[in-house]
Order: C-alpha cells, then sequence, then structure tokens
C-alpha cells in the first residue's frame, strides 16, 4: 500500500514550487551576495566588471593546515581566479607561514593530534571543512580544536559556508525547448530495474540490510567494492544509466541535509529514479516533486518492490517521474565553488570576530538519525 506521492503536474504553471526549495547558486544563500558586498569596501578599492565587483587588494592569505584527501591543497591565487566577486585569496600549505596567515583550513577528516599548531594568535580565524556527516568516526577530533573554530564549512545550511553537493534551478523555458524531451525510447533500452552502485559495505545507516530484503522481492544488481566488478565510475555509472530504470541513492548515514553525489550526480544526472531512504522532509525540501521514490512512502519493503515492478511495466507512469526534467537545471558541486566561498566568507570577515555553533557536528545525535548497532560499528581507529 503506498503512503502517498507527491505529484508533479506536466503543466509548467501549475507547478507548486513552495513544495521545495531551489537555489540559485550557493554564492547567493547569504544575503552579503547581493546587499552587502558593496558595503565592504568604498568605491576606490572595487573594480567593476560587468554587474560584478572584484576586489583589487589587500591579498587575504589563507593557510590549508591539513591534506584533503590524501593530497595537498592547491596553492596560490590562481584557484579564485574564476570567482565573480573575491579573487583577493592566497592560499598556502606553508605552515612556517602561521604567524602571517589570517585564516586557517582544517578538513576533519585529515586532523592529526600529534601535528595541531601550537597556538591561535589573535585574530586568525579558524574554517573547519568537511563534505561527510558527523556520524564519521573522525568528527571525535573535532573535539580537539573545537575551541578555536571560527567557521565551519559543509552541506549542511546551517554551516557557516554553505557547499552543497548539488541542488537545482528552476528554468521556465526549459519544457518548450524540443532538445529537452524526454525521449519514449529511454524506457524501452533500460531492460534493467535497480541498480546500486556501492563501496562502503557496512554504515550507521544500515542501508545494505534494507537493500538485502528488497532483493528478496526484485531483482537488484549491485556494483562496485560490495558487489559485482565495474569498470571505473564514470564508465560504471554511464553502463547504469544506459541499463537501468532505478538507482538506489542511500546515504551512508541519515543527517539533517545530507544528500550527496548519490543523488545529484549518480542519479539525476543520467536520468534516473533515485530511490531514497532516510528523512523524509530532507529530500521533499531539497529534491523536485515527483523526481524520486522515498521508501517511507511504503507500509513495507515488499510494497515497495511491487511498485518499483508496476513501474517497470507501465511506461506512462514510469515517464512521469522524469517529467520534472524539462522544467530545472541540475547543478554539482566543483572545487571552485569550494574557494570562492572560502574568499567570499574571508573578505566579509576581515578583521571582524566570529564565533560558530558545533553542536551539529559534536552532538552526533542531534541532527542524525542512528540504528541501535551505529556505536558498534562506528569504533574508531587510533586517531593519527
Amino acid at each position: 500500500m503506498i503512503k502517498g506521492i507527491n505529484i508533479l503536474d506536466a503543466n509548467a504553471s501549475t507547478l507548486n514550487m513552495s513544495q521545495f526549495w531551489t537555489l540559485k547558486s550557493p554564492l547567493s544563500y547569504s544575503s552579503l551576495y547581493k546587499e552587502q558586498r558593496k558595503a565592504l569596501w568604498s568605491d576606490d578599492q572595487r573594480q567593476g566588471i560587468g554587474r560584478f565587483y572584484i576586489k583589487k587588494s589587500p591579498v587575504i592569505n589563507i593557510l590549508a593546515w591539513t591534506i584533503h584527501h590524501g593530497a595537498p591543497e592547491h596553492e596560490g591565487m590562481s584557484p579564485f581566479n574564476k570567482c565573480p566577486i573575491f579573487r583577493n585569496c592566497n592560499i598556502t600549505n606553508d605552515k612556517s607561514l602561521l604567524d602571517n596567515t589570517e585564516y586557517l583550513l582544517f578538513h576533519v577528516s585529515n586532523i592529526n593530534s600529534q601535528i595541531l599548531p601550537p597556538y591561535q594568535k589573535p585574530n586568525q580565524k579558524w574554517i573547519m571543512h568537511t563534505k561527510e556527516p558527523p556520524t564519521r568516526w573522525y568528527f571525535k577530533k573535532v573535539l580537539l580544536v573545537k575551541d578555536h573554530i571560527n567557521f565551519t564549512m559543509s552541506y549542511w545550511t546551517g554551516s557557516d559556508i554553505f557547499v552543497p553537493y548539488g541542488w537545482v534551478i528552476h528554468n521556465e523555458t526549459k519544457h518548450l525547448d524540443p532538445s529537452h524531451q524526454i525521449p519514449k525510447s529511454i524506457f524501452e533500452t533500460r531492460t534493467g530495474v535497480v541498480a546500486w552502485l556501492v563501496s562502503h559495505c557496512d554504515t550507521p545507516s544500515e542501508r545494505e540490510d534494507y537493500v538485502a530484503e528488497l532483493a528478496e522481492y526484485i531483482q537488484v544488481d549491485i556494483y562496485g567494492k560490495c558487489g559485482k566488478p565495474c569498470p571505473r565510475k564514470k564508465e560504471c555509472l554511464e553502463m547504469i544509466g544506459n541499463k537501468y530504470k532505478f538507482y538506489i541513492a542511500f546515504e551512508n548515514s541519515d543527517c539533517e541535509g545530507y544528500i550527496t553525489e548519490k543523488v545529484w550526480r549518480n542519479a539525476f544526472k543520467y536520468k534516473l529514479v533515485p530511490i531514497v531512504k532516510g528523512t523524509q522532509a530532507t529530500f521533499s525540501k531539497y529534491l523536485p516533486p515527483k523526481s524520486f521514490i522515498h521508501v517511507d512512502e511504503f507500509s513495507t519493503i515488499k510494497d515497495l518492490a511491487y511498485h518499483l515492478e508496476f513501474l517497470n511495466t507501465n511506461s506512462d507512469e514510469y515517464m512521469k517521474y522524469l517529467e520534472w526534467t524539462m522544467y530545472f537545471d541540475v547543478k554539482t558541486y566543483n572545487k571552485c565553488l569550494f574557494f570562492c566561498n572560502i574568499c567570499r566568507l574571508c573578505n566579509y570577515y576581515e578583521g571582524r570576530t566570529h564565533t560558530t555553533n558545533l553542536e551539529y557536528w559534536t552532538n552526533v545525535t542531534s541532527h542524525c538519525s542512528l540504528s541501535e548497532s551505529y556505536y558498534d560499528k562506528n569504533e574508531s581507529p587510533k586517531d593519527s
């Protein structure tokens, strides 16, 4: 039995935009981007380029204290060259410049208890960055620096610097362009039903247990480290996009606002219908109506399987889940967005003080739903 499904009307004029949250750009999420940018400096300090203002000086220095996913951060001013407003930042990995740096950047997963800054000089601000939820064991490292962190940067809208994995932009004329019409052949050529590309096989959300039970009622093809070998990720996703109708986009953790590339890139980019699990309000807030299937819409896993089988054999009903693509554009995270948001914040808070609330990151139960076995699965290795 289906509990209820949001309906996306094919008529653009009747689309209820209030049902979910859209974003022109994460750079515009703060009022700073529009109203406050001109007030940051006087007329002789800014240079107009079209409708943007590029700050000319002085240079703001940022020290990346930790590595990022196993590699040093990009250095110099070139990472900021494509930023729409603030390009006056310089980033370095040289720890000897600690005393000459206004901002320090820490990537949570690489915080090392043995190599922390010996002090935080007055007026120096520390930025904590992460793309992962606070359920990961290494967030215990945040306690090492929690009294020094001035800003947070993450996928969560409550962060000081908001950098989402993806977002949608309403395109009012897209449905009028014949090239954006959905070919009916997409239903016929996708002979597979449900696919899942996954590398973490034992997670706080226990998604693997749900998929195992779902597979008892419908064919679920699993690829990656937890299933069948697959080519490189891009080729694997292209194969899945050409062959399957549905994509399991279960996150490793159920935390507020945590919607990753599993939806934005793996599913939406290839016009797959994502099956999602977690706090339903999060998905309803950020994803277009009738663009996804939430497991909570069904009383049992068996009911979900029956619904997927029904859609697999009914092209008209299946195609309704793709109609939203004619009215919205999907944007995804990129490194330029990362650097531009940092430089924007550094300009705004230059010479100002700021403190941040770390409850979301240090109190995992405040924004995340945890299974009873979470703490057994979340034993941390020795801090390094």
